[in-house]
C-alpha cells in the first residue's frame, strides 16, 4: 500500500510540474524552466525508491507518446537522466541539499549537451545558460521551500 501511494503522489506532483512547464506559467523572456526535472531530481536526493520513480517515469513516456510526441526525444533524455541520477550512489556529498543542486546542475548540462553533440538541436551557449541560471534558482526556492516536507517523521 505504501509503494501505490508512492506512486500516486510522485505522478500527481509530477503531472502539476508538467502541467506548469507546458502552460508556460514561469517563462521569462523566452526561457522556460525545467519544472519537470526540478521536480524529478528532488525525488532521486530525497531517497525515493525504483519502484515509484520507474512508474512515474513510465507514465510520463506514455503520456508525451499519446499527446505530445513532438517532445518525446526530449523526454526520453530527461528519463534517462533521472534513472541515471538515481544509479549513482544515494549519497553525493552525504548533504541532500548539495546532491539536489549537483543532480539539477548536471541534468540541465545533459540535458543541453547530448542533443547537441549528436546534432539534434542548435546549441546556444546564452540560451543554455540562462536556463542553468533560471532553472537551478527555480529549483532552490522549490527545495527550500518543501524541505520540511522531505523530513521523515517516525
Amino acid at each position: 500500500m505504501k509503494t501505490i501511494a508512492s506512486i500516486v503522489f510522485a505522478g500527481l506532483l509530477v503531472a502539476a510540474a508538467l502541467y506548469v512547464q507546458l502552460g508556460g506559467f514561469l517563462i521569462a523572456y523566452g526561457i522556460v524552466p525545467n519544472v519537470v526535472l526540478i521536480a524529478f531530481m528532488a525525488f532521486v536526493a530525497r531517497g525515493i525508491r525504483w519502484t515509484p520513480l520507474v512508474a512515474v517515469l513510465l507514465g510520463l513516456l506514455v503520456f508525451v507518446f499519446f499527446y505530445i510526441p513532438f517532445w518525446l526525444p526530449e523526454f526520453v533524455m530527461l528519463a534517462a537522466c533521472v534513472a541515471l541520477a538515481r544509479a549513482v550512489p544515494m549519497r553525493l556529498t552525504g548533504n541532500e541539499s548539495a546532491d539536489f543542486f549537483i543532480l539539477v546542475a548536471a541534468g540541465i548540462v545533459l540535458l543541453h549537451a547530448v542533443p547537441a553533440i549528436f546534432g539534434f538541436s542548435a546549441f546556444s551557449l546564452a540560451a543554455s545558460a540562462g536556463d542553468f541560471v533560471y532553472t537551478v534558482c527555480l529549483g532552490a526556492v522549490i527545495w527550500f521551500a518543501t524541505i520540511r516536507y522531505g523530513k521523515k517523521s517516525h
